[in-house]
């Protein structure tokens, strides 16, 4: 698997399993709609941020770059990925401010 996955397949697992046990509990099983505004967001945030994050995780779903990753990836920003959070970022704020 590419170091630079690694990351977001254990995140998305992660939120899974999660939602997976709440729908459970709740019996409520639109549990994943609510995250549906904020995954995108993080997933791209994830990769347009990737210089900044720490070379190991903190926690278990704490974002870090891989030491095996690309060094450009881990190094530079990538400016098409800046703007395509900028625009995730904006779209959401201009949701909650429509409200």
């Amino acid at each position: 698997m590419d170091p630079l996955l690694q990351w977001p397949t254990k995140f998305c697992a992660t939120v899974t399993v999660a939602v997976y046990v709440v729908s459970v509990i709740t019996g409520n099983v639109s549990q994943v709609d609510r995250l549906w505004t904020f995954l995108p967001t993080i997933y791209t945030g994830y990769y347009a941020l990737l210089p900044l994050w720490p070379s190991e995780p903190y926690l278990g779903v704490f974002p870090y770059t891989p030491k095996e990753g690309s060094l450009s990836a881990s190094k530079d920003f990538s400016p098409r990925a800046l703007m395509i959070f900028s625009m995730v970022v904006s779209v959401i704020y201009s949701r909650e401010m429509d409200n």
